[in-house]
C-alpha cells in the first residue's frame, strides 16, 4: 500500500512539474508562418502587397494612381526571420509609368530596418524604424494575409 502510495505521489509530481514551461524572453515565431501574401489596407488611389516566399525570397508590389496613370514598382530581394525580428535586403526594383517600358534599378538596401513582427489571426504587425531628415522614427505596418481561393 505504500508503495502504491509512493508511486502516486511521484507521478503526480511529475505531472505537475512537466506541465510547467519556461516562458520565453521573446516570442517565437516559426519561419514559415510568415510565408504567404500580405496585403496593407487599399485606398483607391494606393495598392500595396508583400510576398514572403518559402524559399526566403521577398517581393513588394506596390501601384501608385495618380491622374488616372497607374505607376506600379516591384522592389525584390531576401528576407531572414530568427525569433520575432525579420530582416529584408532589398536587391532590385523595378519602376513602370503607364504604357512606358519597365525600368529596372539594381539596389543595395534594407526594408524593416531594427523589425519585430507579431501576427495573430491573420493579421501581421511590423514594428520597424524609419529614417526620415530628422531623426529615427518607430513605425508600425499593419498587413492581412491574403487567404488562398478554395478550389
Amino acid at each position: 500500500m505504500k508503495r502504491s502510495l509512493l508511486i502516486i505521489v511521484i507521478l503526480v509530481q511529475l505531472a505537475v512539474l512537466s506541465s510547467c514551461k519556461k516562458q520565453d524572453s521573446e516570442p517565437v515565431v516559426e519561419n514559415n508562418s510568415i510565408t504567404g501574401m500580405w496585403t496593407e489596407s487599399q485606398t483607391n488611389l494606393l495598392y500595396r502587397n508583400f510576398l514572403f516566399a518559402g524559399d526566403g525570397n521577398f517581393k513588394q508590389y506596390l501601384a501608385i494612381k495618380t491622374n488616372n496613370v497607374i505607376q506600379a514598382i516591384t522592389i525584390s530581394g531576401t528576407y531572414t526571420v530568427s525569433g520575432n525580428k525579420i530582416g529584408v535586403k532589398v536587391t532590385e526594383q523595378i519602376t513602370k509609368n503607364g504604357n512606358d517600358a519597365e525600368v529596372k534599378t539594381a539596389l543595395n538596401t534594407t526594408l524593416f530596418d531594427l523589425g519585430t513582427f507579431t501576427i495573430k489571426n491573420n493579421v501581421m504587425v511590423i514594428n520597424y524604424t524609419t529614417y526620415p531628415a530628422d531623426a529615427p522614427v518607430p513605425t508600425t505596418i499593419t498587413l492581412r494575409r491574403e487567404l488562398p481561393l478554395p478550389l
